[in-house]
């Protein structure tokens, strides 16, 4: 069996049934972080997972790409410097991928 990896995309999403994006927003851009064996299942399972939190899937934004774990901190501080509090810490991200799993990063919502 093959390890997981930490892939991540952009999506763009729409407000579905049971979403918690406001009334006054109906569509988003997220960046999903998934860890999976391959690309293709790590969009699979985030997609799902949109879908389960009642988002509606429209689009990849960007190409998938696959971030190493162990440079979790150093990208978040990074890409996301104002919500670092927000985000897993490196040691949960390790264990993210080491077990599976998808998170989101800051929603983008227009």
């Amino acid at each position: 069996m093959s390890a997981n990896k930490l892939y991540e995309f952009t999506a763009k999403i729409s407000r579905g049934e049971g979403s918690d994006m406001p009334d006054s927003m109906t569509s988003a851009f997220v960046n999903c972080y998934s860890a999976e064996t391959s690309y293709e299942a790590a969009v699979r399972q985030g997609v799902l997972v949109m879908a389960q939190r009642g988002y509606i899937f429209q689009n990849l934004v960007q190409q998938v790409r696959e971030l190493a774990p162990g440079d979790w901190c150093e990208y978040i501080q990074k890409a996301w410097p104002e919500f670092v509090e927000d985000l897993p810490s490196q040691a949960d991200i390790v264990k993210i991928t080491k077990e599976g799993g998808v998170l989101f990063g800051p929603f983008i919502a227009f």
